[in-house]
């Protein structure tokens, strides 16, 4: 054990130049495959965060023009029968079916516990 110490110290003084450069390879191969890791995880937080972000926006969005179009319903001619079923049905039910789209799409992002607050501050309002 002792003859292969003394055989390997006596390489490295013997060829110093070239155990340098050895090193030098390995480290700089870590370094750059640990930046590498670092920018994976860096890209896939800034992704979901990202698209986190635009589904919230989304569903805002859907959920301020499903208000307006609540809003826009004509109730006397609801109560008159002046407008038609389906005319009703339509003003209505595309923008719930867009709500609900973009609600689905924001469960994807949300975390279970963040997504339960959401929904029942949702389903108070």
């Amino acid at each position: 054990m002792k003859q292969c110490i003394e055989m390997i110290l006596d390489w490295i003084l013997d060829n110093g130049e070239l155990s340098a450069l050895i090193i030098g390879i390995i480290g700089f191969y870590s370094r750059e495959m640990y930046k590498l890791s670092i920018k994976k995880r860096e890209l896939k937080y800034t992704t979901f965060y990202s698209h986190s972000v635009s589904s919230i926006s989304t569903f805002v969005n859907a959920f301020h023009l499903f208000r307006a179009s609540m809003k826009d319903i004509p109730l006397a001619g609801c109560l008159e029968g002046s407008v038609r079923p389906e005319e009703l049905d339509r003003m209505a039910s595309e923008p719930l079916r867009t709500l609900k789209r973009h609600d689905l799409t924001m469960r994807l992002y949300l975390d279970r516990n963040l997504y339960e607050t959401y929904s029942l501050l949702t389903k108070e309002s």
